[in-house]
């Protein structure tokens, strides 16, 4: 991660992608407290952009997701299925996340 300024980071890492290594480039936008916005700059889905939207819902918060999501190498037909793969990963990775965050308070 490299920080741009006080909300922008440049997130560089490797992921899988249909079994190999690919290279993935990512500028994430903070606007605490509305959510964030993803520019893909590099990888597989480079040129998708989105914004994770954060709703108040009692004690809980609900996330809607709002974007324009291409590839040039993924066929117009598997996008869809490739984002929502996508989402689900990072939403399996954040629940990963927040429990080892709330085991530490």
């Amino acid at each position: 991660m490299k920080s741009v300024s006080s909300n922008v980071l440049l997130v560089t890492e490797e992921q899988r992608f249909n079994g190999k290594w690919v290279k993935i480039r990512n500028r994430v936008t903070n606007i605490p407290p509305v959510g964030w916005i993803m520019e893909m700059e590099e990888g597989p889905m480079a040129g998708s952009k989105f914004f994770n939207i954060y709703h108040p819902n009692g004690d809980k918060t609900d996330v809607t997701i709002v974007g324009d999501f291409r590839s040039e190498q993924i066929p117009e037909s598997q996008i869809e299925p490739a984002v929502r793969v996508f989402f689900e990963e990072m939403y399996k990775e954040d629940q990963v996340a927040l429990k080892a965050f709330a085991l530490k308070k």
